[in-house]
């Protein structure tokens, strides 16, 4: 065995896989497990999207513990650890937004679930301001609008007919 490597047999403890490292993602909050069998390494990521800074730490840290794989030996599974990150994702909610939700182009597909769910609060109460309904000053009934032809190119919805032969031809 070469000095260094780790033998591929003491990752299994009674036919269980054994837990060997954790990891956080803190977009969107997360609680990554590593782990092994005697054939391959892999990770479980546990997602905690419902995390906010009133969160349980209780209760999300035996959330996590819960969703690991069946087959782990629990024994290698540190909870004081899973804790300690827990607690981490929690004090990080804390701190509050770190995007400027007001921001018209702010890229919402990046920001954390509860980013997110505040932006649309912030949305909807945009639109409930600015919502004319029947019988209010401004209400107009089936507005349509003609728009000029695009100034640029564009060749996305453009198509060679040519190409394809006339519309009256298939090829099945």
């Amino acid at each position: 065995m070469n000095v260094g490597s780790k033998d591929k047999s003491e990752d299994k403890v009674d036919g269980k896989v054994r837990a060997r490292r954790y990891a956080l993602k803190y977009n969107p909050p997360s609680v990554v497990l590593e782990y092994a069998d005697s054939v391959k390494t892999r990770l479980r990521t546990v997602k905690l999207l419902e995390l906010n800074a009133t969160s349980d730490v209780e209760r999300l840290t035996s959330k996590v513990i819960r969703s690991f794989p069946r087959q782990l030996d629990r024994r290698t599974v540190n909870r004081e650890q899973v804790k300690r990150l827990v607690v981490r994702l929690v004090e990080k909610a804390k701190n509050g937004a770190t995007v400027d939700l007001t921001d018209p182009n702010v890229d919402l597909n990046k920001v954390s679930q509860t980013e997110l769910k505040q932006a649309k609060e912030i949305m909807d109460e945009k639109f409930l301001e600015n919502q004319k309904l029947p019988g209010q000053d401004g209400f107009e009934y089936d507005v349509q609008k003609n728009f000029a032809p695009a100034e640029e190119p564009n060749e996305w919805d453009s198509s060679d007919d040519e190409a394809y032969g006339s519309d009256d031809e298939f090829a099945i």
